[in-house]
């Protein structure tokens, strides 16, 4: 018995043309009863690497990299 995938993966990343990617991926989804998987990322800060060449992690700015995308997702989402 065969199978069938009906599944769409659209790029909902935080770009000025994203919502127009979604939109017709919805309408693609909807068309051929396809589930439609959105997916975003966003890049890591890089490791501040320390005079003996340890490498940490600054908290403040991984907070701040985190507020950063929470609230370009919040304003997407409206």
């Amino acid at each position: 018995m065969p199978m069938s995938y009906k599944a769409l993966l659209v790029d909902a990343g935080l770009d000025d043309a994203a919502a127009s990617r979604v939109r017709l991926a919805v309408g693609l989804a909807e068309r051929f009863g396809a589930h439609l998987l959105g997916v975003a990322a966003c890049g890591v800060m890089p490791l501040v690497t320390g005079p003996f060449g340890d490498t940490t992690v600054v908290s403040e700015i991984v907070e701040a990299e985190v507020q950063r995308v929470q609230a370009a997702l919040a304003a997407a989402a409206e």
